[in-house]
């Protein structure tokens, strides 16, 4: 061994034991700066560099306070937290206005996220959320406005008001098989939202739920949904078309208001009611059927649908005020009904049509009135459409049997002003 390689390590040793007799000479990775305890068998710790971590077992406290958060006043430096395998769940408003964190590993052993527990994290992009977890709480995610993608582990059940409200920057969300429910405000203001697939075990979608997507292009509505709920679709500007199914038997107040894109819809023979302000400024809409099913339209409904040309319309639906307020001027109304007799007697029926027993059925319209359409259906089940002749006669098919003809009628009228009171 060379002199030289003895001194070397002769100043190798006295330096290691110089630093075993002064720790605060060591490069230390951080140190803590604050600790405690967050549950009954939880403790935390911060260190300089913004990690918190969080270990033990079990549940973290149930908070009915932000303020009574163990760390709130060192909100501001936390940057990423670890949760060790062992807790339970992460309390309510936990990381409230924490800023600044931008990354969080969550363990498997965590069932529950409880309310608020991330509101405003404006720094966090991303989260992993295991499959252990079986609720999310109201409003945990709201006003993320980082927050890009999420999903949404299978054991969930339901979307709580106000989980992603706010979320201004998310563009993907992956929503399992097992939710029953959208809650009111879910993802209202999730304004980059561009797609999301709602599956067929959804049975509700509260108000607000969508309200100003303003990126959403177009949703299905699966069928086993049976409401839309009031303002629903509120301002979603680029929605252009939507499905409704016939499971929905009522569109609430104000559900697709200022969806200005939206150039066409078709409303389902299952709905009764549409309330008011339901298609207020739809701005593209360009023509709708209204099935006869509906017996009600609420106040302004169509109202400032200045695209809207004609419109189809129930002749025993009651409507409120300002329905077509604002729209077309040279909107075209078309009310139908129909009328159903049989043309083996004679006699007028409800003013509308009469038939004479033979070939050729004479049918007269109630003044305004034109035939839509014609169709039969006789005693063997058997059924057809009749179409007119050139001289505008219709005949009766040959048959062995009496007919049952259903006679459809439309009336047009350009005047709307007696409904933009």
């Amino acid at each position: 061994m060379s002199k030289y390689f003895k001194r070397f390590f002769a100043v190798l040793v006295t330096f290691t034991l110089t630093l075993s007799l002064f720790p605060s000479l060591r490069v230390n990775a951080a140190d803590e700066v604050a600790s405690g305890k967050c549950g009954t068998n939880l403790t935390w710790s911060l260190d300089s560099k913004g990690t918190l971590t969080i270990s033990g077992t079990g549940e973290m406290y149930e908070l009915s306070w932000v303020t009574d958060v163990p760390w709130y006043e060192n909100r501001f430096s936390i940057n990423d937290v670890i949760i060790e395998e062992g807790a339970t769940s992460i309390g309510c408003m936990f990381f409230y206005n924490c800023v600044n964190l931008n990354a969080i590993t969550i363990p498997d052993s965590v069932t529950s996220i409880s309310e608020n527990a991330f509101w405003g994290c404006n720094g966090l992009e991303t989260i992993a959320i295991p499959n252990s977890v079986t609720s999310i709480g109201v409003g945990s995610f709201a006003s993320c406005s980082s927050l890009k993608t999420v999903t949404i582990p299978d054991n969930v059940t339901k979307i709580e008001n106000q989980t992603f409200l706010g979320c201004v920057s998310l563009e993907n969300v992956t929503v399992p098989n097992k939710i029953t429910s959208i809650g009111a405000q879910a993802f209202d203001l999730c304004s980059s939202l561009e797609f999301v697939s709602i599956p067929n075990s959804v049975t509700s979608i509260g108000e607000s739920a969508f309200s100003r997507c303003k990126s959403l292009e177009s949703i299905t509505i699966p069928d086993s949904v049976t409401s839309i709920g009031g303002s629903v679709f509120y301002g979603c500007t680029s929605l252009e078309s939507i499905t409704i199914p016939d499971s929905v038997t009522s569109i609430g107040d104000y559900a697709f208001r200022d969806c200005t894109s939206l150039e066409a819809i078709t409303i389902p023979d299952s709905v009764t009611s549409i309330d008011k302000f339901a298609f207020y400024d739809c701005t593209s809409l360009e023509s709708i059927t209204i099935p006869d099913s509906v017996t009600s339209i609420g106040d302004y409904t169509f109202a400032n649908c200045t695209y809207l040309k004609s419109i189809l319309l129930p002749g025993n639906c009651s409507m409120g005020t300002g329905v077509f307020r604002d729209c077309n001027a040279d909107l075209k109304l078309y009310y139908y009904y129909d009328a159903t007799y049989t043309t083996d007697g004679n006699g007028e029926v409800m003013g509308n049509a009469r038939s004479y027993y033979g070939d050729e059925l004479t049918i007269t319209p109630k003044t305004y009135f034109v035939v839509n359409q014609v169709t039969y259906k006789d005693a063997n089940g058997k059924e057809g459409t009749i179409y007119p002749d050139a001289d505008g006669k219709y005949y009766m098919p040959d048959s062995d049997s009496s007919l049952e003809v259903t006679v459809s009628f439309k009336h047009i009228t350009a005047d709307v002003r007696f409904l933009s009171e």
